[in-house]
């Protein structure tokens, strides 16, 4: 008989126990709830016990700030556009010329951005491009670049979206910049450009046989590359590819 008492005793400690642990878990768990949900960190449920989190859409980044101390030298290109007075959504019409929409690409240089962060632009190269082929070039002085410095190339971003027009344009500036380098024992880093436009840019040096690495890495003997690279943090790397 005593010992049934004490079982049951001992049942009705445990059991005690037991109840006071599940009630402490239980107001830590309801604490922890009005926390989050103070600081809106509970996730909304849907029907069906998911949560709504997943269909949210993701953030968007900022644009990443380009620093020019990372290169010795960086060189800047600037898309002229249509503007008031002038004929054509995409190009520039010169007066006298048979040579209609043409779209003109400026170069400039900021030197030694890696020892000099008060570097100034130095305006170097003018081409004019039609149907996303150089017609001209004029150098205004030469290259403020040294032998063997590692260099980027910058498009100059802005409001008005680029057309296919001005991307076109780009991609055969590019391609010379790339030889003119490579001439003069440069090592091409990185071409940043704006992240909307991206994609149809390296459509267009598809056109000029630069390829995505990972398609034509198979059939390369000589890698001759360009890497192109957004404000959003996107990369790729392009390479030359002869048909």
């Amino acid at each position: 008989m005593s010992m049934s008492r004490k079982s049951l005793l001992d049942a009705l400690i445990v059991a005690a126990l037991l109840s006071g642990r599940f009630f402490w878990s239980l107001l830590l768990s309801a604490v922890i709830f009005l926390v989050g949900s103070a600081f809106g960190l509970a996730a909304p449920v849907q029907a069906g016990g998911q949560s709504a989190l997943r269909d949210r859409p993701p953030k968007v980044l900022p644009p990443q700030l380009f620093d020019m101390s990372v290169y010795d030298d960086v060189l800047q290109l600037h898309l002229q556009s249509g503007r008031e007075g002038v004929s054509g959504p995409d190009g520039v019409d010169f007066p006298g010329s048979d040579l209609k929409g043409l779209t003109r690409v400026k170069v400039s240089c900021f030197p030694q951005t890696s020892t000099n962060r008060a570097s100034q632009r130095v305006d170097c190269d003018n081409f004019k491009c039609l149907d996303g082929k150089v017609v001209s070039e004029k150098q205004t002085i030469a290259w403020p670049i040294k032998a063997r410095d590692r260099v980027a190339v910058l498009l100059e971003n802005r409001i008005k979206p680029f057309s296919d027009t001005e991307l076109a344009a780009c991609s055969a500036v590019l391609a010379r910049l790339r030889l003119a380098l490579s001439l003069n024992g440069n090592v091409l880093v990185a071409v940043r450009v704006p992240d909307p436009c991206m994609d149809r840019l390296i459509a267009e040096l598809r056109r000029k046989n630069f390829y995505p690495y990972k398609e034509v890495r198979a059939r390369l003997s000589t890698l001759i590359p360009i890497a192109i690279e957004s404000d959003l943090g996107r990369k790729e790397m392009t390479c030359f590819a002869p048909e």
